[in-house]
């Protein structure tokens, strides 16, 4: 599966001649940069479960960067409308070969999208609440302290998996 290159024009011009609606979308062992994978986000305003997979890819072809993760990130410190990527994520499936990978983004991310308030549950904003998280690093170890936050955040309804693939990391 290696050498597979992401169909940037032919993926735009298929969804802007569909008439249907993708909630969908799981992508694995494509070689595709951060760049495309934001672009390809923004015309997809439906998703609502999203996995993206580098397993099996070069490392420095992975669109799991701390880019494409803050691009994800909610402001709700900004008054008014704003355009958010992937409005309506509900599932959120992440793998990793990477060595390196930027934890405190993650982590970030994640809980901008979580709202525990009753008044928030669903939506906010019109950025729906996360239900699910799943984080599965191949190449290195998760240092249990660093991702504690979000422990916090499954104990109060968000599901949360954070683990490592490889036991002999």
């Amino acid at each position: 599966m290696k050498g597979r290159q992401w169909p940037k024009d032919l993926f735009a011009t298929f969804l802007s001649r569909s008439s249907c609606r993708i909630t969908t979308l799981v992508i694995r062992g494509v070689a595709l940069s951060d760049e495309d994978l934001i672009s390809a986000l923004r015309i997809l305003s439906c998703l609502a479960t999203l996995g993206i997979s580098d397993h099996g890819t070069i490392p420095l072809n992975s669109p799991i960067t701390s880019h494409f993760i803050s691009s994800l990130h909610i402001d709700h410190s900004v008054p008014g409308p704003q355009t958010h990527l992937i409005p309506k994520l509900h599932d959120l499936t992440l793998e990793s070969d990477c060595f390196t990978f930027d934890d405190a983004a993650f982590i970030n991310m994640i809980s901008s999208r979580w709202y525990s308030h009753p008044r928030f549950v669903g939506t906010f904003g019109g950025v729906d609440c996360l239900r699910s998280v799943v984080m599965r690093f191949h190449k290195r170890s998760v240092d249990q302290t660093v991702y504690r936050p979000l422990k916090y955040l499954d104990k109060m309804g968000l599901r949360v998996v954070i683990r490592e693939m490889n036991s002999g990391v």
